[in-house]
């Protein structure tokens, strides 16, 4: 477990745990033996991570000698397959022609959507207006997100950008 850049307890690849009954429903195990944890040992784990400030979200790296437990590279695996089966069918929903969109447009929203989750991109309205009406330039002036950094942002801007080039 490890804080976010936004403060919030997660796994893996950006699996926000929101509570530690969450935390408690994987199969975290103990580092030093490979069992799994005890539901006490998860949840004092969670406790541990999550009272720490966001000023101190530095990357799951930072908080390996911190804690004692982890998932398994096959229930991270897992995790992020859930994910994005869960991300695709909601990106579905949201925008049906999205596989007719320019390679670089999905991309961006892929990027989005993972990031936000679908309730998150579905708040961006005018981006979602700009995308369908094929204007490149509104949609990347709207993918603007607080909290990703400006990196992040940059590379989404661009990828809505690159939207009118592609083939």
């Amino acid at each position: 477990m490890y804080l976010d850049t936004r403060g919030f307890v997660t796994v893996g690849k950006g699996k926000m745990i929101p509570n530690a009954d969450s935390a408690v429903s994987l199969p975290f195990r103990v580092r030093a033996t490979g069992e799994l944890a005890a539901d006490e040992e998860i949840r004092a784990e969670f406790e541990l991570i999550h009272g720490m400030t966001p000023l101190q979200a530095r990357g799951a790296a930072f908080y390996d000698d911190l804690t004692d437990l982890y998932l398994s590279q096959e229930v991270i695996d897992l995790l992020v397959s859930e994910h994005v089966r869960g991300d695709f069918e909601a990106m579905l929903r949201l925008y049906p022609g999205f596989g007719n969109l320019p390679l670089s447009a999905q991309i961006a929203l892929w990027e989005m959507i993972y990031n936000l989750g679908p309730a998150g991109l579905r708040q961006f309205r005018m981006l979602r207006q700009a995308i369908l009406d094929e204007d490149w330039p509104a949609a990347a002036a709207q993918s603007h997100r607080n909290g990703p950094s400006d990196e992040r942002n940059t590379s989404v801007f661009d990828l809505f950008m690159d939207a009118g080039n592609d083939p």
